[in-house]
């Protein structure tokens, strides 16, 4: 992903989001954004977990 198509896709994100940050920080989320979302894509690759459900609907039981 070139370096301004990142920055972009960062600022849209917040601004998405409703977040209201500093240059500061949002340089903080332009430089971590590739590796979070190569973290993210890589979860679709796991052929093994495709008809999984997601634990945010685990039923919990005491």
């Amino acid at each position: 992903m070139a370096e301004i198509d990142v920055e972009r896709k960062v600022r849209d994100l917040l601004a998405e989001a409703g977040f209201t940050l500093t240059e500061e920080q949002i340089a903080i989320f332009v430089e971590a954004y590739p590796a979070l979302r190569e973290g993210a894509d890589s979860l679709f690759a796991v052929k093994e977990a495709r008809y999984e459900e997601p634990a945010v609907i685990y039923p919990a039981k005491v």
